[in-house]
């Protein structure tokens, strides 16, 4: 019977790119960086969103009441205070507090 070979193995980390491939460190940065960019432009939308239900719906005490709990959990992060100050989310929430002073 023949003797057994150990097989050799090389770590992810130190695997070596073919020629012309990034490293695993670089994609999985550039990975990384384009998902920030995503996220950034999600929670751009998402704020949008929720000021536009806001005007839209401004007659629904319910819709009002979801919308401005979407913003406030959304603008915890600075990244999103701007565009909803943008949007025109503080003078949105206003009209809804005083269109329905009874949950306000």
């Amino acid at each position: 019977q023949a003797p057994r070979t150990r097989r050799r193995t090389i770590p992810a980390g130190q695997a070596r790119p073919r020629e012309g491939e990034p490293s695993r460190m670089a994609a999985a940065a550039a990975v990384a960086a384009s998902g920030t960019a995503v996220a950034a432009a999600a929670s751009g939308a998402e704020v949008a969103a929720a000021v536009a239900a806001l005007r839209a719906h401004a007659s629904v005490s319910r819709v009002a009441l979801v919308a401005c709990g979407q913003l406030v959990n959304l603008c915890k992060e600075a990244q999103n205070r701007q565009p909803a100050a943008d949007a025109g989310a503080l003078e949105a929430v206003v009209a809804a507090m005083q269109a329905h002073p009874q949950v306000a």
